[in-house]
């Protein structure tokens, strides 16, 4: 189930001193989001909750239309006293529980006037959006104008599902281990192989509940090369990595797991890189248990810096036979990165 978390501040004052725009508001959020298939479930306080489907929802009409809606908050943002569009993914039934985890969640985000989304929407949304990690979420910082085109062309790789069989077909001896080595897929639209390789996931997946599916996407910061090792670790499975590491490495995971819960500490590339080589052990095997392939999913592998895919490359080459891992590449180039 998808949900869209909308949080206008101040509600019930506004009403009273300016209706007008807040019916306009209202009017727009389900007008766009109703466009969707999206359904009202509750108001509570300050925070309106919409949720759709997953596998019924058009995942690039949702992104459009919710940035639609972002943008004419934005627009009206002089006459509003705040508001914080959040997105999430849960596989969770709608109960009263998950309503106050949602509004706990859209809570936790400091920066106000802000489009955050947590980690299975970052994965869907990665093809059309630039997103900087803010602790146990995302935060919008770009994003690309998505012609209707783009929109029917989405629809139609979505719908033709022999195509998505044909590309799982050519991943599946690779996790059989009928071969070696790693997948590469090339595609004129990025926002193909974020779906693509949501689409691979969740076939492997099925029923399955709580997979840290293990997705890298090129980094834009000017301070660390490293900032794509720590930012495609799970939030949800960090504070669970000890669990699947042996005593030395659980020490050193315990000792800089700070690194990785805030958002603010500054760290060594030397010391990002044990980190990620530690936590490729822990998803090997905490994937193991869930009887899956540790797939590392590296998105847009055409915009990596060098050094970055360098120590990203080093890593899976250095592990890639005692984890069994299986790297799966997405570009938007046909020229395969010298490092792999």
């Amino acid at each position: 189930m998808i949900y869209i978390v909308i949080e206008i501040n101040g509600f019930k004052q506004l009403k009273k001193v300016n209706n007008n725009l807040i019916v306009q508001v209202l009017d727009y959020m389900d007008t766009s989001l109703n466009s969707d298939e999206c359904n009202f479930v509750v108001q509570k306080n300050d925070v309106f909750i919409y949720n759709c489907a997953a596998e019924n929802q058009n995942i690039n009409s949702l992104f459009i239309n919710t940035i639609n809606l972002f943008k004419f908050l934005e627009l009206n943002k002089n006459d509003l006293y705040g508001y914080n569009v959040f997105i999430s993914q849960s596989a969770m039934d709608f109960s009263e529980e998950q309503i106050m985890l949602l509004i706990h969640k859209i809570y936790l985000i400091k920066d106000d006037e802000s489009y955050y989304v947590d980690k299975g929407i970052y994965t869907l949304f990665t093809g059309f959006a630039e997103f900087n990690p803010g602790g146990e979420f995302y935060k919008l910082s770009s994003y690309n104008e998505i012609s209707h085109d783009d929109e029917d062309n989405i629809i139609k790789f979505l719908s033709q599902r022999e195509n998505i069989d044909q590309y799982f077909d050519v991943v599946s001896p690779f996790i059989s281990s009928d071969k070696k080595g790693f997948v590469f897929f090339y595609s004129e639209k990025n926002y193909e192989a974020s779906i693509l390789s949501f689409c691979i996931a969740g076939l492997l997946q099925g029923s399955t509940l709580d997979v840290p599916w293990l997705y890298i996407s090129p980094g834009k910061s000017d301070i660390s090369y490293a900032g794509s090792l720590l930012n495609c670790m799970d939030s949800s499975f960090i504070n669970k990595a000890a669990d699947y590491l042996s005593e030395p490495e659980r020490s050193i995971w315990s000792d800089n797991i700070h690194f990785l819960l805030r958002s603010n500490c500054m760290i060594s590339d030397e010391d990002s890189i044990i980190l990620f080589r530690i936590y490729l052990k822990a998803y090997s095997n905490k994937m193991r248990e869930l009887l899956l392939p540790p797939i590392v999913f590296i998105l847009n592998i055409d915009n990596f810096r060098d050094i970055p895919l360098n120590y990203i490359a080093s890593a899976l080459e250095d592990l890639y036979s005692e984890l069994d891992l299986l790297p799966v590449l997405f570009s938007t180039e046909e020229d395969i990165p010298v490092f792999f």
